[in-house]
């Protein structure tokens, strides 16, 4: 994907935001994978305070987290 301007994508582990960039968003069925290629690409990953920022030639992998146990809500 080519971005020019703001561009928010959302994939299945994490959601991706880069502001003039070119990069490629890979979802597997065990995680997201992000390559940059040109600019930077800013990743928000769950149970991270901070987003992640991948710079051009870098890639960056978020592993998905399958069967966590959910708390229940009801229970108080």
């Amino acid at each position: 994907m080519v971005a020019k301007g703001v561009v928010r994508a959302v994939g299945g582990a994490a959601p991706t935001t880069a502001l003039s960039a070119s990069f490629i968003s890979t979802d597997r069925c065990d995680g997201s994978l992000t390559e940059v290629a040109k600019g930077k690409v800013t990743i928000a990953v769950k149970g991270q305070r901070k987003p992640v920022t991948v710079k051009a030639g870098r890639a960056y992998f978020v592993r998905q987290r399958l069967f966590t146990v959910k708390k229940d809500r009801r229970a108080g």
